[in-house]
């Protein structure tokens, strides 16, 4: 098992790959908007699930080097750890079923936010994050009620976690370069046919 040390060490590298790579997002996402013109109400909150996902991984890390300052034990830093991230998971869980809903009732209206919603894109990263989302709520379950799961896979878990919020940005940040990018396109076809 790691000591503290390591996993100090490894939160601070994380986080700091995190804001690296929000960083990069957000640059990559003002560039292709430059040319696509006008946001949608879909890439508004694509492109919120982008920050709150990347930030979201950060503050799993400095909670975790928060932990490591005041408690002396790594089993009870991975439990404080393991605990918080299904918070932070809890809360993702709300922030997304309340803007699928919200995009939803505004397909009813809007045109534009239908099509985007049922792009096969779309459609199967939604897919991947409600897995993401919903599907580790049983594993506290089965390491407080059962023997199935050890002290080695939570502090797996620990690990991995940051990087799950990290790749469930990716998500949101790929849909957000499709969409700008097929208005692009579709710009430039209809340029093409008028000239």
């Amino acid at each position: 098992m790691m000591n503290l040390d390591e996993l100090s060490n490894f939160f601070t590298l994380t986080a700091e790959l995190t804001i690296g790579i929000l960083a990069f997002q957000g640059i990559a996402v003002t560039f292709i908007f430059s040319r696509k013109g006008e946001w949608t109400y879909v890439d508004v909150w694509e492109f919120f699930f982008v920050i709150f996902t990347n930030v979201t991984g950060a503050v799993v890390c400095v909670f975790g080097i928060c932990m490591i300052i005041v408690i002396d034990d790594v089993k009870e830093v991975l439990e404080m750890t393991w605990n918080f991230i299904f918070v932070m998971l809890a809360v993702t869980a709300f922030l997304f079923i309340y803007s699928d809903k919200k995009l939803r009732l505004r397909s009813l209206t809007d045109s534009e936010v239908a099509e985007e919603l049922n792009t096969p894109l779309t459609i199967f990263f939604d897919k991947v994050y409600y897995v993401i989302v919903f599907v580790p709520f049983v594993l506290p379950i089965l390491y407080y009620n059962t023997n199935l799961i050890s002290i080695d896979f939570v502090l797996f878990w620990v690990l991995l976690s940051p990087w799950l919020w990290c790749a469930a940005s990716f998500m949101s940040f790929s849909k957000l370069i499709h969409h700008a990018l097929r208005i692009v396109e579709e710009d430039k076809m209809e340029t093409a046919g008028n000239g």
